[in-house]
């Protein structure tokens, strides 16, 4: 099976053994492709469609889902990256290709809702389930009371 990853914060590339509770469910190794910016996307669908087997998977922040004024930046781009997978979705749709969406409210840390594994099994939920296109870890509202409570008005 393959599987295409975007993380705007890291990727990772080459084959990666399989390690957890899926181990049994997965046998072998689970091609993962690490891919940034341009590299992904449809270059990487068009390979993936005629295998008729595999998954795009997109990563970004909350704001993508939720616009908040504080990220605004880079809200605009989340946003976009979102857009551009669900759209990619519909198109690959019967092609034998799953795309997926996994917007984050929380931070990347153990003991998080979007620890790495979490973040993990996200991924692992839109590829081997296929039955929806986004996965959202974390809270808004928590995210919001954190940043109020930093926050000083003027």
């Amino acid at each position: 099976m393959d599987v295409l990853v975007h993380n705007g914060g890291g990727t990772a590339r080459g084959p990666r053994p399989c390690h957890g509770r899926h181990q049994a469910q997965r046998p072998g190794r689970l091609r993962q492709r690490g891919a940034r910016g341009g590299h992904g996307g449809q270059g990487g669908a068009a390979g993936h469609a005629g295998a008729r087997l595999g998954t795009l998977l997109f990563t970004s922040g909350i704001s993508a889902v939720h616009p908040l004024p504080f990220l605004g930046n880079i809200g605009l781009a989340a946003a976009a990256l979102r857009n551009y997978a669900l759209s990619l979705a519909e198109v690959l749709r019967g092609r034998g290709v799953h795309v997926g969406h996994v917007p984050i409210s929380a931070a990347l840390a153990p003991g998080s809702p979007a620890s790495p594994e979490a973040v993990a099994e996200a991924h692992w939920s839109l590829h081997t389930g296929r039955d929806r296109h986004e996965v959202i870890l974390g809270d808004l509202a928590v995210v919001r009371a954190a940043i109020a409570a930093h926050t000083v008005e003027a």
